[in-house]
């Protein structure tokens, strides 16, 4: 769309791109299907019933669709949505990482526990 082209010849060049995935291929093929009717892509996204990419990025692009110079702003769209996936992935992964340094540790202090244990069990078992 920022290349000038319409939205049924882009779809159609990614559904018939060998390198697509049948997952993304399918998609594709019903946004296809609702985008041929000359909907625009926000109400293309929102016939389909898939809630594909994501039901807030479908909404923007519903009012966003309607206002001039949209295929100009598709960009900023992305690039946006795209930065906010960036951000909640980091967050997540220090999440993860915090969990894996408290499981690390635990393991770590179950170990010590464990050896002391049977260090002990070997001093009463050599009656000192």
């Amino acid at each position: 769309m920022s290349t000038g082209q319409k939205l049924v010849n882009i779809l159609d060049y990614i559904i018939k791109d060998k390198n697509t995935t049948p997952y993304l291929r399918s998609i594709l093929r019903k946004i296809f299907i609702y985008a041929s009717r000359g909907a625009n892509l926000g109400d293309v996204l929102e016939s389909t019933k898939l809630n594909w990419p994501d039901r807030m990025i479908i909404s923007e692009l519903q009012s966003y669709a309607n206002f001039p110079g949209f295929s100009k702003q598709i960009r900023s769209i992305a690039t946006d949505w795209l930065d906010e996936g960036i951000d909640l992935i980091i967050q997540m992964s220090k999440i993860m990482n915090t969990l894996c340094i408290l499981a690390l540790g635990s393991l770590i202090i179950f170990i010590a526990v464990s050896i002391g244990s049977i260090q002990q069990n070997m001093i009463q078992g050599m009656g000192m």
